[in-house]
């Protein structure tokens, strides 16, 4: 049964249903609008009873001397239920919305402070114990100005490290930028900056696991004394076993409650919840077990660096097994189009006459993608930059490329950087001192078993594998854009390696015992011997090759269903019964 809303949470239903009627679609989503159901306010508030309380904070969200900030506050309704469920201290609400604010202020009146502006501009300085609660932006990045991108980084240059205090090395960090990650690291340092106190902020999901948010878990972790997690999932961005896991807020990530509170003594451990169903299902459970949600006896996760888990994890890999860019240095994710249809076809003069059509600016159906503005994306930029490459090159010699579009599928792409948003030519510098590339992925937050190794004579998609964003096929060639031997030793050492590596992870009992660890991070492999090098080596490149051949008979690889020879089966069955014999591995 739903609960009945409180007065103050109704006035801010109200409120936020007519901002939502006055507010642009486009607006919304710039502005990474996403309102919260009291379910989800009330179940958030008093999970936040729970963690205050952990700190010391007595009475807990009903303590006369707590302050309760909403630095993404909205219309007020996370305070609106903090009011229903007995607050009785200070409530401060900031947002750069001014007419957020008013409708806030016309729900909710003087019992809150209201202040217009950019929360993250600055750490304010609160006494006494402090609960920072909400649910901010659903957006990439947040801070605007100068002043507050540079308050702002200043914090995130902690998530940059991992548990053990050095750079985390990654190339690409710009998911530690995305708005809701900012204002975690706000939250941490307003906590901290009070000495007592807690947050409980609804966020994207996708840090519970993300291999690239390791330092902000090892932060987060390390940094206070309790920590608890809702799973709420709904993710659109992964591979689903089937069952029906829908979205809280109809966004595309997963979603998370996270409450994190100081204490004397530091639990190593994080409570763990889960949730999965119909968002009625979700909202109803929140309502019906606050205390418990999913699972009324939480799960104990004894997160372990350099990983530092908030999610259940399976048997990782031993600790001196070598993972795939450290066996291989270079590496590039796949080709990435951002327009297919337009960009790509397994028919080369097709393609080729689909460029011609577009150079001369006609209007054709399947020219729309090409015709649409996008962010980074100018259509007579492109149409520009195609008209002189037909120029210059009519048949399309230097500028129609290959590319491995799926398994068993070749096609042809435009590599021309104005139309193909990453064409990639840094790896196709790379393939062009020839040999096959290996392909796999460094994470995949699907539930369907873990299959994503393959090999690819030119620059693979970045869908091959899949076409879920937290799924990206990446590729491993045999040289660098220089030349040189991508790994140790020289180009008959590499290839061998290669090849090897090819064999070990499309075993299946590879493959099924480490299922967990390979959806977290890249594959690892043990350090193989001349002996072993010498068996795996040729199975690999008969491997590959079978792989490069068409065929008739279905097989599984990735997300998908391919066609190729029949021997694909049969080489397979005898990597894994090497894998079997010599790895003393069980699922």
């Amino acid at each position: 049964m739903q609960t009945p809303l409180g007065g103050p949470e109704e006035r801010v239903a109200s409120a936020a249903r007519e901002r939502d009627a006055n507010l642009a679609p486009e607006a919304r989503r710039r502005g990474g609008v996403v309102h919260t159901p009291a379910a989800i306010c009330r179940y958030v508030l008093r999970r936040a009873d729970w963690g205050l309380r952990a700190a010391g904070v007595v009475e807990g969200l009903g303590d006369p001397a707590l302050t309760v900030v909403d630095p993404a506050v909205g219309t007020g309704a996370f305070l609106g239920s903090a009011l229903v469920l007995g607050a009785r201290g200070r409530l401060l609400g900031i947002d750069s919305d001014p007419a957020a604010i008013e409708a806030g202020r016309a729900a909710l009146g003087d019992r809150v402070e209201w202040v217009v502006g950019d929360a993250l501009a600055d750490v304010p300085a609160i006494g006494g114990p402090v609960l920072v609660v909400g649910n901010p932006p659903w957006v990439g990045g947040w801070a605007k100005g100068a002043v507050e991108r540079s308050a702002s980084d200043a914090l995130l240059e902690d998530y940059r490290l991992g548990a053990d205090g050095e750079p985390l090395n990654e190339r690409k960090i710009g998911v530690l930028s995305d708005a809701y990650v900012r204002f975690v690291r706000w939250a941490t340092a307003v906590v901290q900056g009070a000495g007592q106190g807690a947050f409980a902020l609804v966020t994207n999901g996708s840090y519970l696991d993300g291999p690239v948010h390791r330092g902000m878990r090892a932060h987060l972790w390390q940094g206070f004394a309790h920590l608890e997690v809702t799973d709420l999932g709904g993710s659109a961005l992964v591979a689903r076993d089937g069952a029906r896991d829908e979205n809280v807020f109809g966004v595309r990530p997963s979603v998370a409650v996270t409450v994190a509170a100081t204490g004397p003594e530091r639990s190593a451990a994080v409570s763990y919840r889960r949730l999965r169903g119909t968002r009625d299902e979700k909202l109803r459970a929140l309502e019906e077990n606050a205390d418990g949600a999913a699972e009324r006896v939480p799960v104990r996760l004894s997160p372990v660096p350099p990983g530092v888990f908030f999610v259940p994890t399976g048997r990782g890999f031993p600790a001196d097994w070598v993972s795939l860019p450290a066996l291989f240095p270079f590496h590039r994710e796949g080709v990435q189009t951002n327009r297919d249809a337009v960009v790509v076809d397994a028919d080369r003069e097709r393609l080729l006459g689909r460029m011609q059509a577009f150079a001369l600016g006609l209007r054709r159906p399947d020219l729309a993608d090409a015709e649409r503005e996008r962010s980074h994306y100018d259509p007579e930029v492109a149409r520009e930059a195609v008209r002189a490459a037909v120029t210059a090159d009519p048949e399309g010699t230097t500028w129609v490329r290959p590319l491995a579009y799926r398994p068993g599928e070749p096609a042809f792409f435009v590599d021309l950087p104005a139309l193909c948003h990453r064409p990639r030519r840094a790896l196709a510098a790379a393939m062009a001192h020839g040999g096959w590339a290996l392909l796999s992925v460094r994470k995949d937050r699907g539930e369907r078993p873990w299959r994503h190794v393959g090999v690819s004579d030119a620059r693979a998609d970045n869908c091959f594998f899949s076409s879920r964003s937290s799924c990206r096929t990446r590729v491993f060639p045999r040289f660098d854009p220089a030349g040189q031997p991508n790994g140790a030793g020289d180009a008959v050492a590499v290839a061998r390696t290669m090849a090897a590596a090819l064999a070990v992870l499309s075993s299946s009992t590879y493959q099924a015992t480490f299922d967990d660890a390979l959806k977290r991070d890249y594959p690892r492999l043990p350090d193989l011997d001349a002996e072993a090098l010498d068996v795996l080596a040729p199975l690999g490149e008969s491997l590959a090759e079978a792989l490069l051949a068409s065929g008739d008979e279905p097989y599984a690889i990735g997300h998908r269903t391919a066609l190729g020879p029949a021997r694909i089966a049969d080489l397979r069955a005898r990597c894994d019964a090497w894998v079997g014999a010599h790895l003393d591995l069980v699922p």
